[in-house]
């Protein structure tokens, strides 16, 4: 699965650019001029009953004709499993709330357990935001790829936008085959028993029904 994304990549069939959302309104329309399809993910990280935080850019998307998709959740590091989360962050205090902050979360659980640390309250909040950035490439890095195997792929996955790793989001696969498909471009996808599942001996059985809306 990874190869076959990879390799289509690496064909110019499509193209994969990580965006922060410093830098989303310059992406409006930057690449109007291709005048190829344009697939995006933008996090919610605002909760109902307010907008999504990309709403705006989202709207220019669509009105350009592109496909563009806001995830339910606060951010991709809320489709995590919990029990993925306790079992590897020690005094995780998460409770698997859609909007839950994650990586601050993982990042004071990360400073507390630190031998002679300092009391997460008087933390500056220049240093919270550094640890958290910090705990945001361990969720998307380590703590994503240890708990989760490859039935016949070996090897890191392609990165989607903030370095998520698709392997723990299946739905990713889908949406990639639907968008491709519908834009002339049918990717040849390996049987689902070959695809990459979730190894549930190590996160106790964890929920991956998670949709993006």
């Amino acid at each position: 699965m990874f190869q076959i994304l990879a390799k289509a990549e690496a064909d110019g069939l499509l193209v994969f650019v990580p965006l922060g959302g410093s830098s989303l309104e310059l992406w409006t329309t930057r690449l109007k001029g291709l005048n190829r399809p344009e697939f995006y993910l933008t996090d919610r990280d605002d909760a109902p009953p307010k907008l999504p935080k990309y709403h705006a850019h989202v709207e220019k998307w669509k009105a350009r004709g592109c496909t563009a998709w806001v995830t339910s959740k606060r951010e991709l590091e809320n489709y995590l499993p919990l029990s993925l989360l306790v079992n590897t962050v020690p005094g995780y205090a998460g409770t698997g709330a859609d909007f839950d902050d994650v990586p601050l979360l993982v990042a004071e659980a990360t400073h507390t357990a630190a031998v002679g640390s300092l009391p997460w309250a008087v933390v500056s909040d220049e240093k919270k935001k550094n640890k958290s950035s910090a705990a945001k490439k361990r969720l998307n890095g380590e703590i994503a790829l240890k708990n989760y195997s490859c039935v016949a792929y070996s090897g890191r996955s392609v990165r989607r936008s903030k370095g998520v790793d698709a392997s723990y989001r299946p739905e990713a696969f889908r949406i990639i085959k639907r968008f491709t498909a519908a834009n002339g471009c049918d990717l040849e996808f390996p049987p689902r028993q070959n695809r990459c599942r979730l190894n549930r001996n190590a996160v106790g059985g964890a929920d991956e029904g998670q949709q993006w809306h």
